[in-house]
């Protein structure tokens, strides 16, 4: 056993990352990794269960099937793996399409090939997850999760975790943190991180996730995170300054005052948080469309001086008096509401733009 790990750990060293196709119905995987003129295939059809090392196959169900083929240095070989008789694995082993026995060499290469396929693509992870939390428990499944070579084979582990039994906050946190430092593919992040939410129990678990989601480059798929946290009702307390951290690690102002104003649309609150990841746009017009939204309909007090105070830091006039025409017409008479929307017309350059928010704000008083 210790030679054939050795022998996968090898083969796994010396195959770099590679090309993947990977194809997958309700009854049928295909898998294809290629590099370098060496080709691994998996075709699975049905249920296959693997043993606890995930380099070879127990079980079978009626009428299923797994062929491995790796085609290396001009040479093929190929395992079928098939029911047989009394529940037993019936196994075909051939070199370069001629039938061969299956002698220790033949098994050390199956056992290679098939560890590989397991590691290189989450092949039969439900199962494989299951066995190893079984047995190790939560760590056991990251310790496999660390053995392998792609982002992919990494989510369909995770997902298989979350979809087993529920994770306690403590063990969530773990996993997060797991997928933070594992994970470059920030779109294989998104699938692992919106599939956590289905099944995060507290606010730290949900933290946790908004973490993780904080460290992705993709403004894009950190949205999407985000967006996916908020259509799940409101965010715990303490989730929320997960949430604005990683809302204010955003480069894109477009993509940032796309979650601003889906925050306000699922009724988030404007505060301090809220105006901090406001503030680091450097886009006027984006930080108006936010500002605008916010001063809709009855915000407090403190929301309308400080959206004011967040108009004040814009280059732009018009943009300016944009914001100052949103002002609640109610809240013009108000003194601290009053001085920080003069605070905004002192500001300004153009005449013709300080005319027209001044007999705004005359009309007002």
């Amino acid at each position: 056993m210790i030679r054939t790990l050795s022998l996968a750990a090898a083969l796994l060293l010396a195959v770099p990352a590679c090309a993947q196709r990977h194809e997958t119905t309700s009854e049928r995987t295909h898998i294809v990794q290629e590099h370098n003129g060496h080709r691994l295939e998996v075709r699975l059809r049905g249920d296959v269960d693997f043993n606890d090392d995930g380099n070879w196959v127990q079980r079978v169900s009626p009428g299923g099937s797994l062929m491995v083929e790796e085609r290396s240095r001009g040479t093929t070989r190929r395992v079928d793996f098939s029911p047989g008789q009394g529940g037993r694995v019936d196994v075909r082993y051939q070199v370069d399409g001629r039938a061969r026995q299956m002698d220790a060499r033949g098994r050390e290469w199956a056992s290679a090939a098939i560890l590989q396929a397991v590691r290189g693509s989450g092949l039969g992870a439900r199962e494989r997850v299951a066995h190893l939390r079984q047995r190790g428990g939560v760590p056991a499944v990251l310790n496999e999760v660390g053995q392998m070579r792609g982002d992919g084979a990494r989510r369909a582990y995770y997902q298989a975790l979350f979809a087993g039994q529920p994770l306690s906050p403590a063990e969530m946190s773990r996993v997060m943190a797991d997928v933070d430092r594992r994970m470059d593919s920030d779109s294989e992040r998104r699938i692992v991180l919106a599939h956590a939410m289905e099944h995060a129990r507290g606010e730290g678990a949900m933290r946790a996730i908004l973490d993780a989601a904080g460290g992705m480059d993709s403004d894009m798929e950190t949205r999407i995170v985000l967006h996916h946290a908020l259509d799940r009702g409101r965010l715990p307390a303490g989730a929320q300054q997960a949430f604005f951290s990683a809302v204010d690690g955003m480069g894109s102002d477009m993509e940032r005052r796309i979650v601003l104003t889906r925050w306000l649309e699922r009724g988030g609150t404007a505060e301090a948080a809220f105006f901090r990841a406001l503030d680091s746009m450097d886009s006027d017009m984006e930080r108006r469309i936010v500002l605008t939204q916010a001063l809709r309909g009855s915000p407090s007090e403190a929301s309308t001086v400080a959206a004011l105070h967040s108009a004040a830091r814009m280059d732009s006039d018009m943009e300016k008096r944009i914001v100052l025409s949103q002002v609640p017409a109610a809240q013009l008479r108000n003194g601290r509401v009053t001085a920080a929307y003069r605070a905004v017309v002192d500001r300004m350059d153009s005449d013709h733009e300080r005319a027209i928010a001044l007999q705004r704000l005359a009309r007002g008083n």
